[in-house]
């Protein structure tokens, strides 16, 4: 159950990133969900860091405006939980739209 709420997050995500055109990667396994700042995929930590901290940081900043609490550094990953209802997913799907399409502006 866990693992399906965090495939919704990341397909949302996803979605959100497509509409916007924003240079995202949203990468997903289990129950943790994690963005990163870069067109190119990202499978180890070197891939990671190529990704943008100043667009992370200006994400991070964003999404806190908007109601939703994530880690502060780019290499850590989204974890969802029981906790975690269809709302809270929406809306921080919806928060990550939002705030994506501000950073592509």
């Amino acid at each position: 159950v866990i693992a399906s709420k965090a495939v919704q997050l990341a397909n949302g995500m996803r979605q959100a990133v497509a509409e916007t055109g924003a240079n995202v990667r949203i990468n997903q396994i289990g129950s943790l969900v994690a963005p990163f700042f870069t067109a190119d995929s990202v499978e180890s930590f070197t891939d990671a860091t190529k990704s943008d901290l100043n667009k992370y940081a200006a994400y991070f900043m964003n999404m806190l405006e908007q109601g939703v609490y994530l880690a502060p550094a780019q290499f850590e990953a989204m974890f969802v939980s029981y906790a975690h209802t269809d709302a809270d997913i929406e809306n921080t799907i919806l928060a990550a739209k939002n705030v994506l399409q501000k950073l592509v502006k």
